[in-house]
């Protein structure tokens, strides 16, 4: 199934898709037909070396490329695995984050209780004080003192 033209071979199977890829050596190798009205050999030989080596050097850069795409392909596996590293990473500062802020939310209630109980506190002291017609100031103070601290305590 080869397409003839004046008794030669034009390119090969008469097919949309080739069987295998032409390389290098397939062009160098090549052999044609000789015709009484023909091209002349030495300038298709010529011509045909220049394809062959250009081929080769499509060949040689696409084995470059090929190796250039694997270790850009293992540089991403690197990357992707680092990444959900990361993510997993931030998940657990996240929920650290959150305990954090439930703990100091907390501190601060207790802060906010133990803040009121000392007002209310010396609020009773003075109440007391007052109803007991003023007593002694130093008195007054060191029993609010212990109050505080009691009440600082828990």
């Amino acid at each position: 199934m080869y397409r003839r033209h004046a008794q030669r071979e034009v390119l090969g199977p008469i097919s949309p898709t080739p069987r295998r890829v032409l390389g290098a050596a397939d062009v160098a190798s090549k052999e044609f037909l000789v015709v009484s009205r023909g091209f002349d050999q030495e300038e298709v030989r010529a011509f045909l070396a220049r394809v062959a080596v250009a081929l080769e050097e499509r060949d040689g850069d696409l084995r470059h490329l090929l190796r250039e795409c694997g270790e850009l392909a293992a540089r991403l596996a690197r990357a992707e695995t680092d990444l959900e590293q990361s993510r997993r990473q931030l998940r657990d500062v996240e929920r650290q984050v959150v305990v954090a802020d439930a703990v100091r939310q907390d501190a601060l209630a207790r802060a906010a209780a133990a803040e009121r109980a000392r007002i209310e506190l010396e609020f009773e002291l003075r109440q007391h004080r007052l109803s007991n017609g003023g007593g002694d100031q130093k008195g007054a103070t060191q029993p609010l003192a212990e109050i505080v601290r009691l009440a600082e305590q828990g």
